[in-house]
């Protein structure tokens, strides 16, 4: 029986084959993706059949959460099973989740893999509600921080002696019986200052393929997990990964061979899928990437299913590429779509999560942003250089189902649990194998509903070989680790860090190889950090960025050499590549409206104003409108946006060229607003924190003892938190953002490292702000 048969309904015994496919589910189990598609497609061409055969589909599936009752005695064995499971663990999962939890239980290590749809989030969070010690998740980027935060504090809601951060930090001491840390790698390594106080009993390493990844983040993971092992020798690790072949490969990486480990790779599904070619003249039609059987062209879809899902406010996820959304082309996508007539919308919740996110990111007339005006129609874009909070009010737009249509990158691909009821995979040909897989399983919603749940992949006419080659690979690990890799070990800026790991020569205080603090400690730029003190400080107070425009353009030189030459002080070489010196360039400015404007729409808006060239356009405005100037002469005289580099991790030897992330000749008027966002966030992450903080605090830190000079202390909490203010430094450890310090600093009567201690005038605000700090309220 082929699927061609099924869809052209010519099957004699509809019922007879799908109780045949169903008992080979029942033998072998739901990993069979052939079998689960052609049940797909008979629930959607033969339903009144089908129907009669659902419930005991799911019992066979063991997708006991959705409430099923057995209808048989087969049925009832089920149940049983399902019954015993629950007593067991107090909850209902399924028999994925219930052999990965006690093989996690039982083991001191456990790495699996299983797919997108498997229930992984739930199994993690029944494991964080019941474990009673501190725990680490790390996570492979900074898009899935949100949705565990917003997770994490839903359902410790009530568990407020649980402290909760996306960083390390021994805060709310007073407060706190346990502490779960939600980082990336690069975040991860503060956990070693703090290991004699910390009782970290379970790390939990999400999507743990990023051990594979040769760019520096993969080093990073490594990394992590060699000091973890070295640092909390009792603690339970648990690697997870969609789709991989052999998880047990990071027992082999780090030479991890005690008795007490175990791995296991989960092939289930639990959502089917239906597999659509779209012409380029947007017609669609039937494939299958699980039976080599050709699927006539003939078979095309009655109706776009795209346009159907769309008008029965469904979900559809559009993905594509970065330089895509950044080019706008992506919103093609949108246009194609405009004879459906995309309502604005009008629900409440929806309208003031878009409120919500204007204000964040400063949007107004003057500062107008094409994302907001997309989400007022439904659209939302994500990608990874979104700024954390707006990932979060955008996932939670999402979950809300007011999305209609979501454009992204690979970040939403990666582990974040936001299933679509359509994905389209505009190109996937430099995607690898892993990727295509994850981004394939967003595709349907695995619902409480009584039903087989199914989704829609839709790729381009044409890409159906690459595709099913792509989609039959196996994905694998590699066995070594990038520590003991020589590619890894060849790059100068890496190969200090590799040593520094196998020999345990780290610095821990600094967050820097025991190397790099020591150069950092010579005298020998003592001269630099005299010139940023001089220039940068009137008196005890840093000046401000207008103020550090003013200065003349010998002194601000003089002060970006003085930066360059600190941050070179403490690399493995020289000097600096030109695109590597011209991020830097552009990062001190950024520092400084940091620091004068603190949130993120006041720093978005200098940076916008500043690129635009705001006071000259608003000159030529006035001439315009009072007819001193012609539309023409206005054009005529509209400067270019001023260069700034685009912001990436440095040091990286690869960037040998500065280039910006802007197109070449964009005038003045013509810059996004939104691209400028991404780019300021990724300065504020990529450059500032990640790349420049440690070494340029370390630099100051030890200058100040050796000099007592308080300014180089102020200079470097600036440089760490963005003040020097006490009361916001201590807020901004306890994981508030300055645009919650704004208005919540008034209602502190104290903060330190022990407790928040608040004003009776709290109980004044707005309930959705007390929401923000109930978790530190007493």
């Amino acid at each position: 029986m082929q699927i061609v048969e099924i869809i052209q309904q010519s099957i004699k015994d509809p019922e007879k084959e799908i109780s045949r496919l169903i008992y080979d589910l029942h033998v072998k189990g739901p990993n069979s993706q052939e079998i689960m598609e052609k049940l797909v497609y008979f629930k959607k061409f033969y339903p009144e059949s089908f129907s009669k055969f659902e419930n005991r589909l799911l019992y066979f599936m063991g997708l006991f959460y959705k409430n099923l009752k057995p209808e048989n005695l087969t049925e009832e064995t089920y149940q049983i099973f399902a019954d015993e499971m629950k007593i067991e663990t107090g909850t209902q999962f399924t028999p994925v989740q219930f052999d990965a939890y006690n093989k996690i239980i039982e083991k001191q290590f456990f790495s699996f893999s299983a797919p997108t749809s498997s229930g992984k989030s739930y199994l993690f969070r029944e494991l964080i509600k019941t474990h009673k010690e501190d725990m680490v998740i790390v996570l492979p980027s900074r898009a899935l921080i949100a949705e565990y935060m917003m997770e994490l504090k839903e359902i410790l809601r009530e568990q407020k002696d649980v402290l909760i951060l996306s960083f390390i930090d021994n805060i709310n001491k007073s407060k706190t019986n346990r502490r779960i840390f939600v980082v990336t790698p690069e975040r991860a390594t503060e956990l070693f200052k703090y290991s004699d106080s910390f009782n970290v009993t379970l790390f939990l390493f999400d999507e743990a393929q990023l051990t594979d990844d040769d760019s520096p983040r993969g080093l990073k993971f490594d990394t992590i997990v060699r000091r973890s092992l070295r640092t909390f020798p009792k603690a339970n690790f648990v690697f997870s990964h969609p789709f991989i072949k052999n998880p047990q490969a990071h027992y082999l990486k780090h030479s991890v061979d005690n008795g007490q480990t175990d791995s296991y790779n989960y092939e289930y599904t639990s959502v089917g899928k239906i597999f659509i070619q779209m012409t380029k003249d947007k017609h669609f039609k039937y494939f299958s990437p699980n039976t080599d059987h050709k699927m006539s062209s003939k078979f095309l879809l009655d109706e776009d299913p795209i346009k159907q899902l769309i008008k029965s406010d469904r979900t559809i996820l559009y993905y594509t590429s970065k330089t895509k959304i950044y080019e706008n082309s992506s919103m093609l996508v949108t246009n194609y779509y405009k004879a459906l007539g995309l309502r604005k919308l009008e629900e409440p919740g929806a309208l003031e999560i878009i409120k919500q996110l204007e204000e964040y990111i400063g949007s107004n007339p003057e500062h107008p942003s094409e994302l907001i005006k997309l989400m007022k129609r439904g659209v939302v874009v994500h990608h990874g250089s979104m700024p954390l909070k707006a990932r979060y009010l955008i996932e939670k737009f999402i979950r809300a189902e007011y999305a209609r249509i979501c454009i992204c990158t690979s970040t939403l691909i990666q582990g974040i649990n936001m299933p679509f009821d359509l994905v389209i995979v505009e190109n996937f040909h430099r995607m690898d194998t892993l990727k295509l897989k994850n981004l394939i399983g967003r595709a349907g919603r695995s619902t409480d509903r009584k039903e087989y749940d199914y989704g829609y992949v839709v790729i381009p006419e044409g890409s159906k070989r690459t595709f099913k080659k792509r989609y039959e690979e196996e994905a694998r690990l590699k066995e070594t680790s990038l520590l003991e890799g020589n590619e890894v070990q060849s790059s100068e800026d890496t190969d200090e860090l590799v040593e520094a790991i196998k020999n345990d020569t780290f610095n821990d205080e600094y967050n820097l190889t025991n190397q790099q603090v020591e150069r950092l400690a010579k005298p020998d730029i003592d001269a630099q950090i005299e010139v940023i003190l001089n220039n940068l400080f009137n008196n005890s107070e840093l000046i401000t960025a207008r103020a550090y425009n003013t200065l003349s353009t010998t002194i601000r030189t003089e002060i970006k050499d003085a930066f360059k030459r600190i941050f070179v002080q403490h690399m493995n070489r020289q000097e600096l590549k030109k695109g590597e010196q011209a991020i830097l360039s552009s990062a001190i400015p950024v520092l400084l409206w940091r620091i004068q404007g603190k949130t993120f729409r006041a720093l978005a808006a200098f940076r916008y104003n500043y690129i635009t060239e705001r006071d000259f356009r608003r000159e030529l405005k006035r001439r315009l409108v009072q007819g001193e100037i012609s539309s023409e002469e206005y054009q005529a005289q509209m400067p270019k946006a001023k260069f700034s580099q685009e912001a990436d991790t440095i040091p990286n030897i690869k960037l040998d060229n500065s280039f910006t992330f802007l197109e070449k000749e964009t005038k003045a008027n013509e810059v996004s607003y939104d691209l400028v966002v991404y780019d300021t966030y990724d300065y504020l992450d990529k450059v500032i924190s990640f790349s420049l903080s440690d070494p340029l605090c370390a630099a100051f830190d030890l200058y100040y003892k050796r000099s007592g000079d308080d300014r180089a202390k102020s200079m470097s909490n600036y440089i760490r938190y963005g003040t020097d203010e006490p009361k916001e430094i201590w807020l901004l450890r306890y994981g508030f953002e300055f645009e919650t310090i704004e208005w919540l600093k008034e209602h502190v009567e104290k903060v330190d490292e022990n407790s928040i201690l608040f004003k009776n005038t709290i109980k004044s605000l707005s309930k959705e702000r007390l929401s923000e700090v109930e978790r530190y309220m007493s």
